[in-house]
């Protein structure tokens, strides 16, 4: 991989969280294709969702903004690939 590659997927992370912190669910939905999928595993409520299409897109992301209104959330990408998420006082690791 290109250094090029590592921004680019650092800045659409980025833009990923700025647009559901913000709540702007409209440019959140076009960082997705047209036939883009979007699958959530909820391990400690024994959940799995899948979406697709930007409405439910922009419905995820509604529900997100709403679910941690007030919240902004930060990451670092690291050498080892691992992407870290902060939010408040949780630490995500995927």
């Amino acid at each position: 991989m290109e250094l090029s590659d590592y921004l680019e997927i650092q800045n659409t992370i980025h833009l990923f969280f700025q647009h559901i912190d913000s709540g702007d669910s409209t440019s959140f939905a076009t960082l997705f294709s047209e036939n883009a999928s979007l699958e959530i595993i909820d391990e400690t409520m024994n959940t799995n969702k899948t979406m697709s299409g930007k409405d439910q897109m922009i419905g995820f992301c509604n529900f997100l903004h709403n679910k941690f209104k007030g919240a902004q959330h930060w990451f670092v990408f690291n050498s080892f690939y691992f992407i870290y998420f902060f939010s408040w006082n949780s630490w995500f690791v995927v």
